[in-house]
């Protein structure tokens, strides 16, 4: 099902150039965290059950068949974390459509970003134990940006493609942080020396303009909050952009943290379909205090333009101690509102 569905979405991955994600690695343990840009419908957090085909996945010792939250959007997994506190995020690369076919669409082999999610998940519990599976797991995963973070260390890995067009074994960089106040930051392209040149294939240079806009923010929010996080899930309300185009107004949301182009709807919901109209969607941050992990989750519900022009936007809050999240009988959400201004030059953008 999941390799199915996820071929279908990618043809739509062009629109959405989605996610900024960052982890530390603190004196008191790990914080992971990654906001969701896509298309607006309908997201669930949701409780996954181990899945038949990924017991005993490349042949692990463990089989954990641990059961975890997942944030789903069309029954895919988009991140999530497990009832030991291991949390897998990904970022997706700016795909063009025009760019090498040896790169871009090459025979599909392997698993989609949402199965190797659902794996990691289902079969780890911590960053060592995935190590001895690196190669198994991601020469066969779709070219995606992965981390993975348990209280102690996080793994980044970065998938690219095969080395000409007939090779679907997939080429990937992977990094272990584990010191204090060591951290990373992503967004949307490659950052690994050995693919920098992917990036060049993508021919809307505005694109990796914004992202490194929103790279660069990330970055500067790590780096000024001097190991107090505490305010990290509102980093990702941030709706502060910069004018890439003039020309073209909306060329400042591939900039701003928060997005919310609703582009000629006039508000949106969960239930209304559409293919072109996006923005955040959702923010997810787990971090592990002394081997307690803190899940904090936001999921957008609905956008309403208002008179004056600006947004009201309503989103449902989680906060919840992953013990309690594993064990409770219900999930209770707080509902929020904030207004952001539109996104036109002379309103969220600079």
């Amino acid at each position: 099902m999941f390799k199915k569905m996820i071929l279908i979405v990618a043809g739509i991955l062009n629109i959405a150039f989605a996610c900024t994600s960052f982890g530390v690695i603190t004196s008191e343990g790990t914080i992971i965290g990654k906001n969701r840009d896509y298309i607006y419908g309908r997201q669930d957090f949701v409780l996954m059950q181990p899945l038949k085909q990924f017991v005993a996945w490349y042949a692990n010792p463990y089989q954990h068949r641990n059961i975890f939250y997942a944030l789903i959007s069309s029954s895919d997994v988009k991140f999530g974390v497990n009832e030991f506190g291991l949390t897998a995020i990904e970022e997706d690369p700016l795909y063009s459509q025009n760019a090498d076919n040896r790169l871009y669409y090459q025979p599909y082999a392997g698993y989609s970003e949402g199965m190797i999610l659902y794996g990691i998940l289902q079969n780890f519990t911590t960053v060592k134990e995935i190590l001895p599976y690196l190669n198994d797991i991601f020469s066969t995963a779709a070219p995606n940006f992965y981390q993975i973070a348990d209280g102690k260390s996080i793994l980044t890995v970065e998938v690219a493609y095969g080395s000409n067009s007939s090779d679907t074994k997939r080429q990937f960089t992977y990094k272990v942080i584990d010191k204090n106040s060591d951290f990373f930051a992503h967004t949307n392209y490659y950052l690994s020396p050995e693919f920098e040149s992917l990036n060049t294939l993508q021919e809307n240079k505005n694109l990796i303009i914004g992202a490194t806009n929103r790279l660069n923010k990330i970055t500067t929010y790590v780096k000024k909050s001097k190991g107090n996080y505490g305010n990290a899930l509102n980093w990702y309300l941030d709706t502060t952009s910069n004018i890439i185009n003039p020309a073209d107004k909306n060329w400042c949301e591939t900039t701003s943290i928060f997005r919310s182009n609703l582009q000629e709807l006039t508000n949106i919901t969960p239930e209304i379909k559409t293919n072109s109209v996006y923005g955040t969607v959702s923010s997810f941050i787990v971090q592990t205090k002394h081997n307690k992990p803190i899940v904090s989750l936001r999921i957008i519900d609905t956008i309403d333009i208002l008179k004056n022009g600006n947004q009201k936007i309503t989103y449902r809050e989680l906060v919840i101690p992953l013990k309690t999240l594993f064990t409770a009988n219900r999930l209770h959400y707080t509902q929020k509102t904030f207004i952001r201004p539109a996104p036109t030059i002379n309103g969220a953008c600079n």
